[in-house]
């Protein structure tokens, strides 16, 4: 079993390389986007955030999963007002994703946790809305700060708010920038995909 393996039940992920890893793992789903809300405080490092995941299913499921970083704590997963029951993975099925990782990708999931998410049998929703929060620092990387699947290529739109001193950069389109004397609001689009979606954050000087 390679090193990272035993540990990968325990994380998820932050900042990310990207387009690192030429092969794709393949899938019975996917992520084809993440819209992402969230708010930061860079001092305490606590961050909370909303990802609403778009999902392709290449066959029939009853259930999804994804990695996040293991600082991080999941308060919902969900469709409107109904909430999906969460669940774990059997260590074999931890072996095998993990053996089809590369160097790189074991480095991130052995900070993260496998989060498994339970579909209703009459449910297969093109989304689903992943709440989360917990304490991080963003201006490390390679991180799971998001529900990530290793391999799987996405786009992304960004909406996050921090103290008005502090700056985010990401890969991708500017679309709004608003500050006050207190906070900062930023809205970025990644139209090409990525197999992460890298984010820094870092002070005004």
């Amino acid at each position: 079993m390679p090193p990272g393996c035993r540990y990968c039940i325990l994380g998820i992920c932050t900042l990310c390389i990207l387009n690192c890893f030429p092969e794709k793992q393949s899938h019975s789903f996917t992520f084809s986007h993440h819209s992402i809300k969230l708010h930061y405080d860079p001092v305490a490092l606590d961050m909370t955030a909303v990802d609403t995941l778009s999902i392709h299913y290449e066959k029939n499921v009853d259930r999804v999963y994804f990695f996040l970083h293991k600082s991080l704590h999941v308060e919902r997963v969900g469709v409107g007002h109904q909430d999906f029951r969460l669940g774990e993975m059997s260590m074999n099925e931890v072996q095998q994703i993990c053996q089809q990782l590369d160097s790189n990708w074991r480095q991130i999931v052995e900070k993260s946790q496998i989060v498994v998410v339970y579909i209703p049998k009459s449910l297969y929703s093109e989304w689903i809305e992943v709440r989360y929060r917990g304490t991080i620092d963003l201006t490390e990387s390679p991180l799971a700060w998001y529900p990530v699947l290793p391999d799987v290529y996405s786009t992304f739109n960004l909406t996050m708010l921090l103290p008005c001193d502090y700056h985010v950069s990401t890969l991708g389109t500017l679309r709004l920038e608003e500050a006050d004397d207190v906070w900062r609001l930023y809205q970025w689009e990644v139209n090409q995909q990525h197999s992460c979606c890298q984010l820094r954050v870092h002070e005004s000087h």
